[in-house]
């Protein structure tokens, strides 16, 4: 974790078994932080493939 008093980074990786299955990747959540607490956080995959096959497909907007 490296965090300042107005953000932090958690470096995680998260494993789980899910539907007969093991999953697991790597990832960060960045956080914003107001009052020494987490008032908002952000998933950043350190893979897009893994994160999409640990939870299943990942749906897209399109802008037209």
């Amino acid at each position: 974790m490296l965090a300042n008093d107005e953000r932090g980074v958690l470096l995680l990786h998260h494993e789980f078994d899910r539907a007969g299955s093991h999953r697991e990747y790597l990832t960060a959540h960045v956080c914003e932080l107001r009052d020494g607490r987490i008032s908002r956080w952000e998933e950043r995959p350190g893979s897009l493939a893994e994160f999409a096959a640990a939870w299943g497909t990942v749906g897209h907007a399109v802008a037209g």
